[in-house]
């Protein structure tokens, strides 16, 4: 009645009250912990934060030079693309030099072939003006004979 507690029970009582000190010490620390976590957690996640800006800068970055790499691989394409064409002209126009030298040397055989056969033709010609210039010869000499001959017989036959 008066508020006195047996000692049995305040010996409990007591006995609970230094079980929730030690309690709420190891709590204490336990929050003390979680704080110094919960700063250390702050402190990474800040940092994290960091790395997550510079590789979001270098990403992109990454993604412009991906992007000037695949413009400058489109220009290469496009050159590759037009020195195939230049080497498939040269092909072509290679291809119609040898033709024409082919041409050419097929030519060249005919003209020697040719000259060949003028060659022969001139002399057969030369033989052949030679045998006329000997006819022509001929004919001269046996023509002033005969003329010869006619005036002697002119001459002695000749009504006077």
């Amino acid at each position: 009645m008066l508020g006195l507690v047996t000692a049995g029970r305040y010996a409990v009582a007591v006995g609970r009250l230094q079980d929730a000190e030690v309690r709420a010490k190891k709590l204490t620390k336990a929050i003390d912990a979680l704080r110094a976590d919960n700063r250390t957690l702050k402190t990474k996640a800040s940092e994290a934060a960091e790395q997550l800006k510079v590789a979001a800068k270098e990403a992109t970055r990454h993604a412009q030079t991906v992007e000037r790499g695949k413009l400058e691989a489109e220009r290469h394409r496009h050159e590759v693309e037009k020195h195939q064409r230049e080497v498939e002209k040269l092909r072509t126009d290679l291809e119609r030099q040898r033709k024409r030298e082919a041409d050419l040397e097929l030519m060249r055989k005919r003209l020697e072939e040719a000259e060949r056969a003028l060659g022969i033709a001139r002399e057969h010609l030369m033989a052949v003006d030679v045998k006329l210039d000997i006819l022509e010869g001929a004919a001269n000499v046996l023509d002033s004979r005969t003329r010869v001959i006619a005036q002697h017989a002119g001459e002695t036959n000749a009504p006077a």
